[in-house]
This record gives structure tokens, sequence and C-alpha cells, in this order.
């Protein structure tokens, strides 16, 4: 969050993003004087200060928590909306950091986005507290954030709009109805399994334009075992050759974003930069990766992508490509 308001990579350096925070906010004391304690933030050593060296555990847990509201209040654009990911993962300090922004910034609107399935404790509560502020608001306790907490429900797509998105995803040449139909059928109303499925049917040539139309190339029944989006996403990763599967596996040990300096350094024994440009170039070809937010720098299209990819190393490959990226980290 700190990267992106600060137009920093995700992976920059700690010490090149304390240097910018200090340029943001030189003039805001209240802030500067606690920036020791984003050490744990940044993975850096910062000097203490005498606001800082006596905080130690929930205090100084609480004091940070603090410092990055007031730091987002500082840096962010007004209005601002943010938007968080998979936020199932946030653990409970991510989620009492969200609960003092919401209640500190007006100017915000914070969409997280959750898993059906998987609903964090802390959103039941927060929801719990939601629902009592609409019920009673004669009672609303002003300092409780959950009074800004709305819930919408995304349900799966209809078939029409399934349809429309198949469309986009294979271009310019729409799909028969009926083809359109039977990818409707297996996302069940999962957009990204649909382009999934989609991609991975154009890759594999298992359709193909005729009288105007994307067509199946042989019977529809034949389609059926693309039922579910990590067996979908495994058949794609499947054709790859193994140079770039390999830089595949790298990017997904790095995280969602990663950086073409970050591949040459895992990979600078297996690949030529030039080889390495290929690799990328093939998976930007194949919509698994697009481009970053800066020059030189990619990301996994989708989070699944990434983690059906990650479950497919080795653990001793695990290991070491995490052990020298490990090296990487500490030697910046």
């Amino acid at each position: 969050m700190l990267a992106s308001l600060l137009d920093l990579p995700p992976d920059c350096n700690g010490y090149i993003a304390l240097e910018n925070v200090r340029a943001r906010v030189d003039e805001t004391s209240a802030i500067v004087e606690r920036l020791p304690l984003l050490d744990g933030v940044l993975g850096i050593a910062i000097p203490e200060n005498d606001g800082t060296r006596h905080l130690e555990g929930p205090n100084r847990a609480d004091a940070t928590m603090r410092l990055l509201g007031d730091l987002v209040g500082a840096l962010a654009p007004r209005p601002l909306v943010l938007i968080m990911e998979d936020s199932q993962w946030l653990d409970s300090a991510s989620w009492r950091l969200i609960e003092w922004i919401l209640g500190s910034l007006p100017s915000l609107l914070l969409i997280l986005c959750v898993r059906v399935e998987e609903i964090p404790d802390e959103l039941k509560s927060l929801r719990r507290r939601a629902e009592t502020a609409r019920m009673n608001t004669n009672r609303v306790d002003a300092d409780d954030p959950a009074r800004f907490c709305q819930t919408l429900e995304l349900r799966e797509l209809g078939e029409v709009s399934i349809r429309e998105l198949v469309a986009r995803t294979l271009g310019e040449v729409p799909p028969h109805q009926e083809l359109a139909g039977r990818i409707a059928a297996l996302a069940d109303g999962n957009p990204f399994l649909a382009e999934e499925i989609s991609i991975a049917l154009k890759g594999e040539g298992l359709i193909a334009v005729r009288d105007g139309f994307w067509r199946p190339i042989r019977p529809l029944d034949s389609l059926r075992y693309f039922e579910g989006v990590e067996r979908v996403i495994r058949e794609r990763v499947d054709l790859l050759e193994a140079a770039t599967f390999n830089v595949l596996k790298a990017g997904a040990v790095v995280g969602r974003s990663f950086s073409v300096d970050a591949l040459q350094m895992l990979l600078c024994n297996e690949l030529t930069s030039s080889a390495l440009g290929s690799a990328i170039e093939t998976l930007l070809a194949a919509q698994l990766v697009r481009h970053g937010v800066g020059p030189g720098e990619y990301e996994f299209r989708h989070d699944q992508i990434r983690d059906v990819v990650y479950s497919l190393i080795s653990v001793d490959a695990r290991q070491r490509l995490h052990g020298l990226l490990a090296d990487r980290i500490e030697s910046q």
C-alpha cells in the first residue's frame, strides 16, 4: 500500500521507500518523529529516537498502526479509492489498521474483496457491528468505524454476461452461440473460469474460426474436462516449454508481482537475458502474466494462477529459489 501511494514498485528497497516517505512528509514533524516505527514494515533498521525507543510489544504495534493511518492520510490523494484483493488473508493487525483508517479518513473509500467461503472472523465482527448500527440508529457508537461498513455480496454472473465475457476474451470474432453456452455452463457463473476456459480452448487449438464464428472442432461434450479453475490453469501451464515454465515458477516465488531484475538474479545460471525476455513475451502472449506498474515489472493476471504455479514447484526448488531471493533482499 505504501509503495502504491509513493509510486514505487511493490518490491522496492525499504531504504528507498523510507527516503520517499521523508521527502513527502518532511513538513509534518509529528509523522517524521515516528518513522523509526516503520522498521518492521519496511524490513530495515531505522535508528530509534526518544519518542520510539521505549515502545515495545502491543504498544509499539498500536503506535505503528496509527502511524500507517496518518501516512495514508498524508500521502493519499483526496478522495481516494483503495481496493484490496483477497482480503481474507489479512492478519489481525491489518484488520485493526483498516478499522483505524476507516474511522479517521472520511475521504477514503476502502473496498475489501473477500472470498465468500473464507470470511475471516474480523470481518464477521465488523458486519455484526454494522448491522447493529443500522438497527439502532439512536444508539450508534460515534467512534465505531463499523458504522461506515456496507456489505455487497456478488453473485455468479448470468449466462448472458458470461457470453459477453467470452466474446471479449476471444477477440474480434464472436463465439458461436452453442460454444458460448457450453463455456457458460462449465464456468457456472465464474468470470475468471470463463476467461481461462476460453483462452485454453483457443491456445490448444480446440476451437477455430469458421463462417465468422469461433466454433469447436470436436463435439462439445468433449469439453467436460475443463471443469475447475485449477485444472484449467494446469492444462495451460503444461503447454509451456521448460525454460518458460521455469521463469513462471521463479515469478511465483517472488510473489504476485515481480521484476525482470528479480528473475535475472534467480535464473542467472539457467537463462541469458535474451532467453528471459523471450520467455516473458511468451507468458504475456499466453495471458498468464501482464505488464506491471513500471518498466521491467510484471504481475500474474490473477492470484489463482500464481497459487497453482507455486503449488507445482518441488520442495527442493522452492527452498533454493527462496534462499536466493532472501540473499537478494539482504544484499539490498
